[in-house]
């Protein structure tokens, strides 16, 4: 009979072993969970580098729209600039905000993101701020349950309100306005009238005096020179202009008194068609008056009454003023009429009649008033072919300069020949003026 052995196989508890450590299975699954995580990691990474670029776009639209509501010649800053108080800019804030709609929709009509906007003036200073938030769809992230990612920023531009500025032209229109304005049109004149330079204007000699005589021959005078730089000046304040009614003018002529060419005003396109009238000093003949035709100690009070106090710029209301005067910087006056009488006008011909420099204290009363006095002076040329000049101007032609010079506010001077430079003098000094406005505004 033959017994069955019921002993174990001698390799059975070896493959019992190796079917307990198999564990082929739980890598499947472990292998699976990763993927699925790493999936998600990089379908994550894809949702919020979406959320990122839209981030992105969207502050792009939000500066544009800030910066729409301050930049020079908007209606937003044009409303800061007419406020007369601090505080949000009417209309600006919702103009703002539908700017950076508008810009969003062209990038994509998709998105409908919340948007804020303010614009507050405080002092000079305009301030925008446009803010935005939006929730932005994801494609991966859904899987986690995580269905759009909320999105955030804001952009602030900021800039000045221009600075408002009165101007008041006093421009020299005196007999000694009317030489020749270069050396070749002195020595036509010097040729045509026997030795003088001066295109007086005199209606006792209709048509024959030195004035007729200078226009007919096309000799360009200082006067002339004056209006086409005054004219200019006009249209550098339209151009220049960054609000409406930002810049007024007032024209004056002078000579013994104030003679006015132009009221004050901002219509610049009316002073420009006022100031084709300034011309030379008429009088009714040669010695008129003792020829005591220029007189700064009479004419810089009367612009001094004219000229209020200078304000802060800040409105229109409250302008910034600056006094503009344009001379050849001597004075030819009756002399009990003189504030101050200089060293050298004891060479005057006369005791009644006081020749001499500019006497720089006659602007001191402005200045003290925050009134800045811009001065252009016109070279006085030396006329060597005239006795008068020889006797009672050259001892002194030095201190012309000097004198006129301490007229002027630090910075606010020029000196320019006769014909080149004073509308470029005149163009420059007004920009300068402007600039330094807003600086300290």
């Amino acid at each position: 009979m033959k017994t069955r052995c019921l002993c174990p196989a001698p390799n059975a508890s070896k493959q019992s072993g190796a079917f307990q450590n198999d564990t082929r299975g739980s890598v499947a699954i472990i292998f699976i969970f990763f993927l699925f995580v790493g999936m998600g990691v990089i379908g994550g990474t894809v949702d919020l580098g979406s959320a990122y670029r839209t981030r992105a776009m969207l502050l792009d639209a939000a500066d544009a729209a800030s910066l729409s509501a301050v930049v020079n010649g908007s209606a937003s800053l044009n409303a800061a600039a007419a406020m007369t108080t601090d505080g949000a800019v009417p209309g600006a804030a919702a103009a703002a905000e539908a700017a950076f709609m508008a810009q969003v929709a062209g990038q994509d009509g998709s998105l409908h993101p919340s948007a804020t906007a303010t614009v507050v003036k405080q002092g000079t200073t305009v301030t925008a701020t446009v803010s935005f938030i939006v929730d932005v769809p994801t494609h991966f992230m859904g899987v986690f349950g995580v269905s759009s990612v909320s999105v955030a920023g804001h952009a602030t531009s900021v800039n000045g309100t221009p600075a408002f500025v009165d101007f008041y032209l006093l421009l020299d229109n005196s007999p000694s306005m009317g030489v020749a304005a270069t050396q070749n049109d002195i020595d036509t004149m010097v040729n045509a009238t026997g030795g003088c330079a001066f295109a007086c204007h005199e209606t006792d000699k209709p048509g024959t005096d030195n004035y007729s005589i200078a226009h007919n021959l096309g000799v360009t005078t200082r006067i002339d020179v004056l209006r086409q730089a005054t004219q200019k000046l006009m249209d550098t304040a339209v151009s220049t202009a960054t609000v409406p009614n930002q810049f007024r003018m007032s024209i004056d002529t002078f000579n013994i008194n104030l003679h006015p060419i132009s009221p004050l005003t901002t219509n610049l396109a009316a002073a420009k068609a006022d100031a084709a009238a300034i011309d030379l000093m008429v009088v009714p003949a040669q010695s008129w008056n003792d020829d005591r035709d220029t007189n700064f100690d009479v004419v810089l009070p009367q612009l001094d009454a004219k000229v209020p106090a200078s304000g802060s710029g800040v409105t229109s209301a409250d302008p910034q003023r600056v006094a503009f005067l344009v001379t050849d910087g001597v004075q030819d006056m009756d002399p009990a009429t003189a504030l101050d009488v200089l060293p050298g006008a004891s060479s005057s011909p006369n005791a009644h009649r006081l020749i001499q420099a500019f006497n720089p204290s006659v602007c001191t009363a402005m200045k003290n008033r925050g009134i800045k006095v811009a001065v252009i002076y016109t070279t006085f040329m030396p006329l060597p072919t005239n006795g008068f000049y020889n006797a009672y101007v050259a001892p002194w032609q030095t201190e012309i300069n000097p004198h006129i010079k301490d007229c002027a506010s630090p910075g606010y001077f020029f000196e320019v020949s006769p014909k080149q430079g004073i509308d470029e003098a005149m163009k420059t000094l007004f920009l300068k003026v402007v600039a330094e406005a807003r600086i300290t505004s």
